[in-house]
């Protein structure tokens, strides 16, 4: 599995909806769908200072 899955994953739910309506991605989705979203947009990683900040 991705690390940056595991990162995104351990996210609280708000800090999840956070990064993806900052990204531009409807943040009342499930949490899965919202990872899924946000790895399909970098899929070289999720830019530490997108969401990896923890």
């Amino acid at each position: 599995m991705n690390r940056d899955v595991e990162k995104l994953k351990n996210l609280k739910r708000v800090e999840l909806q956070q990064i993806a309506a900052q990204e531009g991605i409807k943040a009342n989705q499930k949490s899965a769908v919202i990872i899924q979203q946000l790895l399909a947009k970098y899929p070289r990683g999720v830019p530490r200072c997108v969401a990896l900040s923890k």
